[in-house]
């Protein structure tokens, strides 16, 4: 899934919206190892900068837990 440039609307809050929706309906369930960064990239066709950046606002909701690593969950 390749994300657009759409409206104003960066692509991090793009893939952070479609993270947050993967952990609110269960399809990322707790305790489950994340998408790497990398994998990130590869799936959005999006930078790293742009992948750590809607990591970084999941993190800032409490929804994520990054511990250098080990990975997301």
């Amino acid at each position: 899934m390749m994300v657009e440039k759409r409206g104003s609307e960066p692509r991090y809050q793009q893939v952070a919206e479609a993270l947050r929706a993967g952990i609110l309906d269960g399809t990322l369930a707790e305790g489950t190892q994340l998408p790497t960064e990398a994998s990130l990239c590869a799936s959005y066709g999006i930078s790293r900068f742009t992948a750590r950046e809607a990591l970084r606002r999941l993190q800032g909701e409490g929804l994520i837990r990054r511990r250098r690593g080990s990975g997301m969950t």
